[in-house]
C-alpha cells in the first residue's frame, strides 16, 4: 500500500501537466532519448559576480555518499538536449536563480544524458512510469532518496505554480522538507517499482518457439497498419523500424500483398510526410499526428541508420523511384552531415538551437521566404506538390509557416498540370535544390558529436548495405571507416565502454551488452563485404565477451549490463531489455549474431546459445504484436534453413569477383556470402561436387541442400528466379 505521503506526491505530480504559456515545454515532452555538456547553464547574476548555476555531479559513488552523509535528497534530470523539451528544462527551470540557489543547499543534483547513459535512463523510466503511469519522458526530473529509490518523477513540469497547481520550485521545497518522513514511508513505492521490475522477468509463456509465434507477429503487424498513412498508433508515432523489415523479409518467402503493404504503405507514408526532410535529408525522429506531418524534429543518427535500411529493402522490391530518393537523400545526410573525419557517426541533430526560437523554425517556409527561393516557373507546381498557401498549412507561427509535405501524388500534380511523372520529378529536383540553397543561409540547429557504439555500428550497416543495393562506393568507405574506428576502441585489457568521442570515461560510460552486439553484428556484415579476417576475429571477441559479463547462467540469454555489487539505485537490477525502438530486443539481435557466427564458422555452439537467447525472449514476452519486429525477425533466422552463396574461386580471378558481386546483389534476405580458395578449402569445396580444377562457380545451399555449381551471373540469376516460382512472383 502507498500512505498518504506517496498519495500526496503523486496528486501533486498529476497536476503539474500543464500547458499554455511561453515557458511551457514545447510539443513532444513526453517523447521517451543526448549526450551531457558537463558545462551548466549561466543564470542572471548581479554585475561584476558570475553567473550561478546548478552544481551538477555525475552519477557516481561520491554522490551518493554525499546524500548520505549531508541527509538531502537526489534530484535527479535525465536529458536529452537534442528535443526542445531538454532545452526548455535547461533554460528555464534549471536556470531560474529561485531554483538554482534550492538545489544547491537542499539537495545533491545529479544529471544523466540519456544517450551516454541508456542503462539509468531505461530504468528510471520504467520507476517513474511504474509508480506514476504516463509520467516518463525526457526530460525526467525524478527525486530520489539516497538509496537510489523513486519519490516521484515527471516529464513535464512547470516552474512555478499556476492555477492551483505546484510547480518545480514548491515541489522541490515540499519534497525537501518532508525528506525524512519519505525516507521513513519508502516500502510502499519501493514495492510497486519492484513488481515493475520484476513482471519484466517473469515468464510468460513456454520457452518454446514455433511458426506459429512468427505468424502471430505478422498477422498483427497486418491487422493493425493504418491502411491510409502506413505506421502505426492513433497519435504519435516513431518508425517501426524492424516491423518494416520483417515485413520484407517474410514476404521475400510468402509473397502476400499485405505484407508488402505493412512495408510499402509506411515507407510512401514517411517520404510524403514533414517526418522526412526533403530539402536536407534525412529522417526526423518521430511525429505527433498519425499522418507523419507534424514532425518532433531531431534528427538521430539510429533511426535513420534503420530507415535507409528499410527503404532500400523498400526499393530492392518495387523498384519505385520515390523509395530509392528517400533511401539515397538519407544516405547522403548521414556522410555529408553526420560523419565524423576520423571514422564514426554522430549521434545526430539537434531539433533546435534554442528552446525559444519559433517550432521547425529551420525547416519551415512562410510564404514570403516560399515565393522568394523557388523560382516563379516551378511556383505552381511547387505549391500544388507542397500545399504551401499564405496562411501557412501548419500552424507553426506568427507569422504563418509551412513544412513540406506532399498534398498530393506526383502522378495527381502531373494529371493536375497536363504534364508527366517523369517531368514533375525533374521539376521537383529543381524546386528542392533552390529550397536547399535558400536554408544554407539559415542557422541550422547544432550536431551532437557524440559517438556512440551501438548507433554507430548501426549506420555502418547501413553504409554497407547502401553499397550492396546501390553500388555507392562512398558510403562503403565510411562504413569501414567507422567500423576500424569502432574496432580500435576496444582496449585490450578492460571492457568495451559506450561512448567512443569524446573520450569515454571509466566509472562513467559503462559496458553495455547492446553495444557488443551491434558491433560484432557490424563486423560480421565488415567481413562478409571485405574478405578481412580482423573483423571476423572481432566478432568473436565481442561476443566472448559478451559471454563473460553479460549471460545469465541461471536462466539463460544476455543481461544489458554487467554485474556491479557496488551499483547503485535501479542499476543493480539487470535487465534483458525487451523492448523494440531504434535497436531490437537485446537477445533477438544476439541470437542472430550468434546463428551468422555458426554460419561462417561451422561452431554449432553460438546457435545453440543463440536458440537459449531466443526461447528466453519469447517466454518472457507479453505480447506476440507488431511491436515485436525484431524477435520475429529472430524467429525467422531460426526457423527456416540458412542461405549461402558460396563462391568457389581465388579473389585475384576477375570470374570469381564478378560472381561474387552478382551473389551479393540478389535480393535475399539473411542470406550469407562466401568465398572457398581452391587449395586452401578443397575439403568445403570437395562437399559441394565441384572439381578441383574447374573454373568459378557459385553454389547456393539452404540448409544441407545444394545447387549443381552456377558458372556465371545468367544461370545464378536463373537459379534464383526459379527458386521462387512455386510461392508466386513476390516482386
Amino acid at each position: 500500500m502507498i500512505l498518504n505521503v506517496w498519495a500526496l506526491a503523486a496528486g501533486a505530480l498529476l497536476s503539474l501537466a500543464v500547458s499554455t504559456g511561453s515557458t511551457e515545454p514545447p510539443p513532444g515532452a513526453k517523447a521517451p532519448g543526448q549526450a551531457a555538456q558537463d558545462n551548466p547553464v549561466p543564470v542572471t547574476a548581479p554585475a561584476g559576480q558570475p553567473p550561478a548555476a546548478i552544481q551538477w555531479m555525475d552519477w557516481s559513488e561520491k554522490a551518493f555518499v554525499r546524500a548520505t552523509t549531508e541527509g538531502k535528497p537526489i534530484l535527479l534530470n535525465v536529458r536529452a538536449l537534442w528535443s526542445r523539451a531538454s532545452l526548455w528544462s535547461e533554460e528555464v527551470n534549471f536556470g531560474d536563480p529561485d531554483i538554482v540557489k534550492l538545489v544547491n543547499e537542499q539537495w545533491v543534483p545529479i544529471r544523466v544524458d540519456r544517450d551516454r547513459r541508456p542503462d539509468i535512463d531505461m530504468r528510471y523510466q520504467l520507476a517513474v512510469n511504474a509508480a506514476f503511469p504516463g509520467e516518463a519522458g525526457w526530460p525526467m526530473t525524478a527525486f530520489l532518496l539516497d538509496s537510489g529509490d523513486v519519490i516521484f518523477g515527471t516529464s513535464a513540469i512547470s516552474l512555478k505554480d499556476r492555477r492551483g497547481k505546484p510547480g518545480l520550485v514548491t515541489m522541490l521545497s515540499k519534497a525537501a522538507e518532508n525528506y525524512n518522513t519519505f525516507k521513513e514511508r519508502a516500502g510502499g513505492m519501493r514495492h510497486v517499482v519492484n513488481q515493475a521490475f520484476q513482471r519484466e522477468l517473469s515468464a510468460e509463456r513456454p520457452a518454446e518457439y514455433s511458426l506459429a509465434y512468427l505468424e502471430g507477429i505478422t498477422k498483427d503487424m497486418i491487422d493493425k497498419l493504418d491502411a491510409d498513412h502506413g505506421g502505426y498508433g492513433e497519435t504519435g508515432r516513431v518508425p517501426m523500424l524492424y516491423t518494416l523489415e520483417l515485413a520484407g523479409t517474410v514476404y521475400h518467402r510468402v509473397p502476400r500483398q499485405e505484407l508488402l503493404d505493412v512495408l510499402v504503405k509506411s515507407l510512401q507514408g514517411m517520404e510524403r510526410g514533414a517526418i522526412f526532410d526533403r530539402v536536407g535529408g534525412g529522417f526526423h525522429r518521430g511525429v505527433t499526428d498519425n499522418a507523419w506531418r507534424v514532425p518532433e524534429f531531431e534528427k538521430l543518427l539510429s533511426y535513420n541508420a534503420g530507415l535507409i535500411d528499410d527503404y532500400l529493402m523498400g526499393y530492392e522490391l518495387t523498384n519505385d523511384p520515390e523509395l530509392r530518393f528517400a533511401a539515397e537523400s538519407s544516405i547522403d545526410f548521414l556522410l555529408g552531415t553526420l560523419k565524423d573525419p576520423q571514422g564514426g557517426f554522430y549521434l545526430g541533430q539537434w531539433a533546435a538551437s534554442r528552446s525559444d526560437e519559433p517550432r521547425g523554425l529551420y525547416y519551415a517556409w512562410t510564404d514570403e521566404e516560399f515565393a522568394k527561393a523557388v523560382p516563379p516557373e516551378h511556383q505552381r507546381l511547387a505549391r500544388l506538390l507542397f500545399n504551401v498557401r499564405p496562411e501557412g498549412d501548419l500552424v507553426l507561427g506568427p507569422p504563418a509557416r509551412s513544412l513540406l509535405y506532399l498534398a498530393m501524388t506526383r502522378k495527381e500534380a502531373a494529371e493536375r498540370l497536363g504534364s508527366t511523372v517523369d517531368a514533375v520529378r525533374k521539376d521537383e529536383k529543381q524546386i528542392v535544390a533552390a529550397l536547399a540553397r535558400a536554408r544554407a543561409t539559415r542557422a541550422a540547429p547544432p550536431i551532437e558529436k557524440a559517438i556512440y557504439v551501438d548507433s554507430s555500428a548501426s549506420a555502418v550497416l547501413a553504409m554497407l548495405e547502401a553499397w550492396r543495393v546501390l553500388g555507392r562506393a562512398d558510403a562503403r568507405d565510411a562504413g569501414v571507416a567507422a567500423l576500424d574506428r569502432l574496432i580500435a576502441a576496444i582496449p585490450s585489457g578492460g571492457p568495451l565502454l559506450h561512448r567512443v568521442a569524446p573520450p569515454p570515461e571509466p566509472g562513467i560510460d559503462p559496458p553495455l551488452a547492446m553495444d557488443h552486439m551491434m558491433l560484432a553484428r557490424a563486423c560480421l556484415a565488415g567481413y562478409e563485404v571485405l574478405e578481412d579476417p580482423r573483423y571476423l576475429a572481432a566478432a568473436r571477441d565481442l561476443v566472448d565477451r559478451a559471454n563473460k559479463m553479460f549471460w545469465d547462467p541461471d536462466g539463460g540469454g544476455y543481461f544489458d549490463i554487467a554485474s556491479d555489487p557496488a551499483a547503485k539505485g535501479y542499476l543493480s537490477i539487470r535487465r534483458r531489455l525487451p523492448n523494440d525502438t531504434a535497436y531490437p530486443p537485446l537477445n533477438s539481435l544476439a541470437a542472430r549474431v550468434l546463428a551468422r557466427l555458426t554460419m561462417l564458422t561451422g561452431e554449432a555452439g553460438y546457435r545453440e546459445r543463440g536458440d537459449i537467447c531466443l526461447k528466453q525472449l519469447v517466454a518472457q514476452s507479453k505480447e506476440l504484436n507488431y511491436r515485436m519486429g525484431g524477435l520475429g525477425l529472430a524467429l525467422d533466422t531460426y526457423l527456416r534453413a540458412p542461405v549461402r552463396y558460396i563462391v568457389v574461386g581465388a579473389r585475384e580471378d576477375p570470374k570469381a569477383e564478378t560472381l561474387r558481386a552478382a551473389a551479393f546483389h540478389v535480393f535475399d534476405p539473411g542470406k550469407l556470402v562466401q568465398r572457398l580458395v581452391p587449395g586452401r578449402d578443397d575439403e568445403a569445396i570437395a562437399r559441394l561436387k565441384v572439381r578441383k580444377s574447374s573454373a568459378p562457380v557459385v553454389v547456393i545451399c539452404s540448409g544441407d541442400k545444394c545447387s549443381d555449381p552456377l558458372k556465371d551471373e545468367a544461370s545464378l540469376k536463373e537459379r534464383v528466379a526459379r527458386a521462387k516460382e512455386p510461392a508466386g512472383k513476390g516482386r
